[in-house]
């Protein structure tokens, strides 16, 4: 972690800022359309053949996938900006996008208008060697109206030892060893990265293969919100609401840790298990590009398991389709 020479300046300054928390970062806009909505849906590997109600807009339940909201805000260069004014310079490459949590305040986000984002730092855990735990929050606002809060949990490699306290422990849930109660299978593409980047998250690591070696990676890798992106996707084409035609089940809130990454081309498989509240738990396994279809399509696929979380809906669902295959 860049600050200053001093080391006892340091930990006065880090004090300091976790003394003062939350502090505003800044806000900022995007403007929503029909056609950013659309972008969003095939950037996530939404078909024309299983989702028209994303991508065509005289379509009489067109809606945007819920989970755009979390790509409302995805520019980590301008995160970094925010925080240097508190904490001084840091380095993109030590930057670990860990969790992400997305809760709705509304059934259904706007299609078009201006979104007003106010980024705040809410956490600042020192995780020892691990590093700093820092946790930013995004709230959306369309108007008056708060539509969506976004909070990422960032790791900060090698920014820890500060002298901070360590902070509560993760409590996300693992995948059950238990056969999923459904599955979804589809293919992501080669290009599916240079696509999401026109979302706003236009990190080199997506798409530059110097950048990827720069960073440990035998390639340029897929945005972890991207695959929650996927995952999200496949809960909502599993499941629908028990009563009611809405085309989408109304999605309440959605919190993933991203565990591994997602290679271009990979087959991901997501894995399902209805909870007794209602949530749904998600696994993502990856597998790669060339993997044979037999093995993409076994009851266990041998694979990363790249996310795992929970979705929760704010009403009841029931199983839409057993199996899916794309």
């Amino acid at each position: 972690w860049i600050l200053f020479e001093s080391g006892k300046f340091f930990l006065q300054i880090m004090q300091t800022v976790v003394a003062n928390l939350p502090l505003e970062l800044g806000r900022f806009k995007k403007q929503l359309s029909k056609e950013s909505n659309i972008l969003y849906a095939l950037s996530v590997g939404s078909t024309v053949k299983h989702e028209m109600h994303f991508l065509y807009e005289n379509h009489s339940q067109f809606q945007p996938v819920p989970s755009y909201s979390a790509a409302y805000f995805t520019d980590f260069m301008a995160i970094l900006s925010s925080l240097k004014k508190y904490v001084g310079t840091l380095n993109p490459a030590s930057l670990v996008h860990g969790e992400q949590q997305l809760e709705l305040h509304v059934p259904t986000l706007p299609i078009e208008g201006t979104i007003t984002q106010v980024l705040t730092l809410r956490e600042l855990w020192d995780k020892g060697n691990s590093g700093a735990l820092i946790v930013v929050s995004a709230e959306a606002y369309h108007g008056p109206t708060l539509v969506a809060t976004n909070t990422m949990r960032m790791m900060y490699i090698g920014g820890g030892n500060f002298g901070g306290e360590r902070g509560p422990k993760a409590k996300l849930p693992r995948a059950p060893k238990s056969q999923p109660l459904c599955t979804y299978t589809q293919k992501t593409s080669t290009e599916q990265a240079a696509l999401y980047r026109l979302n706003g998250d236009d990190n080199p690591l997506h798409i530059d293969p110097a950048m990827a070696k720069f960073a440990n990676m035998k390639a340029p890798i897929l945005h972890g919100l991207c695959t929650m992106g996927y995952a999200v996707r496949h809960v909502l084409a599993s499941f629908k609401e028990k009563v009611g035609t809405n085309v989408v089940p109304t999605l309440g809130e959605v919190r993933c840790r991203f565990a591994a990454p997602v290679y271009l081309g990979d087959w991901l498989v997501t894995r399902m298990w209805k909870q007794e509240d209602g949530c749904v738990l998600f696994s993502v396994i990856a597998l790669p590009a060339d993997t044979p279809p037999e093995q993409v399509e076994a009851a266990n696929p041998t694979g990363t398991e790249v996310v795992v979380g929970f979705v929760g809906f704010l009403y009841e669902t029931e199983l839409a389709r057993p199996l899916a295959r794309l």
